[in-house]
């Protein structure tokens, strides 16, 4: 019963055009939230005249998000690409 459950599943496209589509809609969306979201500056400016400044209060960063480098410049390629 199962086997044939599984079967249906797998002959039918639909399925996979549909996770495609919810795919693209989630990666759209994140270039917009990252676009709009400010960059974080990483270490400029942080220690100036040999004392510890008191760091301000720093844009998450693209690993405290959960997204690495080379997602993050595809999503923001994708979304140019749209909007243009």
């Amino acid at each position: 019963m199962p086997r044939k459950h599984y079967a249906r599943q797998a002959k039918n496209k639909q399925l996979e055009v549909d996770a495609a589509e919810i795919r693209l809609r989630a990666e759209r969306r994140l270039g917009q939230i990252l676009k709009e979201t400010p960059m974080n500056k990483g270490e400029a400016g942080r220690f100036t005249g040999g004392s510890l400044a008191v760091p301000p209060v720093a844009a998450p960063t693209l690993s405290d998000m959960g997204i690495d480098k080379k997602l993050s410049r595809c999503l923001l390629l994708i979304n140019a690409y749209i909007v243009n």
